[in-house]
């Protein structure tokens, strides 16, 4: 009787270190999973303030060009046939459409 208890309580044991590997496995999992989606987050605000500094020298560049632009054609010197008038105005349009690498 005695005997078959211990075997039990062995049996037992064995059992519950088992889990307990199971349960820091799952912990150390958690954890990762955790610092992973941590990451992302910072990486997600990292890019939508690159993009929002990005659009405000976009914008920057599109208010800079259509002074320019407009300060031209009134001098009355170009018109807006013009080549250069005309290569402002495809810079604003590809500005406005957020491509800033032309």
């Amino acid at each position: 009787m005695v005997c078959r208890l211990q075997i039990l309580a062995s049996k037992e044991q064995k059992e519950l270190k088992k889990e307990r590997k199971a349960v820091t496995e799952l912990s150390a999992t958690i954890k990762q999973f955790k610092d992973s989606s941590k990451a992302k987050a910072k990486e997600d605000r990292i890019n939508v303030n690159n993009a929002s500094v990005s659009r405000s020298k976009n914008e920057e560049e599109i208010k800079r060009l259509n002074d320019q632009r407009n300060g031209l054609l009134n001098t009355g010197a170009y018109t807006q046939y013009d080549m250069v008038i005309k290569e402002m105005e495809r810079r604003i349009v590809q500005l406005a459409k957020g491509d800033s690498d032309c």
